[in-house]
């Protein structure tokens, strides 16, 4: 079951003014996203070297972050901090670990 539009505009910040159909595709987005991150989860997929962060990736989730609402977007650094460190996580792969909980939550 995915999130209505109606409860995605409740988390991002009252200043985006995105269409309905970018929000949609925001969405569908972060649900890649999270199924990526829960598939690699459920495999145990151990991250190895950490990749190389590039600006364009770290962009990418920042772009994301800023439609989010200031509650919402410091819960999901905080998350992604957190399994960073305690779960030893690539920082890109702690974002998406985070996205995913946030979404299911």
């Amino acid at each position: 079951m995915m999130l209505s539009l109606q409860h995605c505009r409740k988390l991002v910040s009252p200043e985006c003014d995105v269409s309905d159909e970018e929000l949609a595709a925001v969405r569908e987005e972060l649900y890649c996203v999270a199924s990526l991150a829960i598939d690699m989860w459920q495999k145990g997929v151990k991250s190895s070297p950490k990749p190389v962060r590039t600006n364009k990736t770290r962009n990418g989730f920042g772009k994301a972050l800023r439609l989010l609402a200031d509650d919402t977007r410091a819960e999901i650094e905080e998350r992604a901090a957190i399994a960073e460190y305690d779960g030893n996580l690539a920082r890109d792969e702690a974002e998406r670990a985070a996205i995913a909980m946030t979404l299911e939550g």
